[in-house]
């Protein structure tokens, strides 16, 4: 693993290979504290929170497991509503909200570019 440019790799992409050699060695507490760092730069990555239920479930922790399931509802329920505005295609109207729905579900760059829309909207 030390031949891995990890100045060049992004903080996700280190969280999931650690995650991932967490795994592999059967560190579940590891593997869950990388995963949970990962889903804090990632809230939409649905993957990683299954792998969290998982870990939740296995280790009897029915309110964590809970409360992923429903934080991964959350982000389905926002992907959709974040997609059917996309759909919609009418950036000036939906501007505001896709920057607040893209910004919850991860999405920084565009939250950040529907923002700008948002706030020139506003001023014109």
């Amino acid at each position: 693993m030390k031949h891995l440019p990890t100045d060049q790799s992004t903080p996700a992409q280190i969280h999931k290979l650690a995650a991932w050699k967490a795994k592999n060695r059967g560190d579940d507490e590891s593997e869950q504290h990388a995963l949970e760092l990962l889903i804090d730069i990632d809230p939409a990555d649905l993957e990683t929170l299954d792998r969290l239920v998982e870990l939740a479930a296995k280790h009897e922790q029915s309110e964590r497991a809970a409360e992923l399931r429903r934080q991964r509802s959350e982000i389905e329920r926002l992907e959709a509503r974040y997609l059917k505005l996309f759909e919609r295609n009418q950036p000036k109207r939906d501007a505001a909200e896709m920057a607040h729905l893209a910004k919850r579900i991860g999405r920084r760059f565009e939250a950040r570019a529907f923002q700008i829309v948002a706030d020139a909207v506003v001023g014109y």
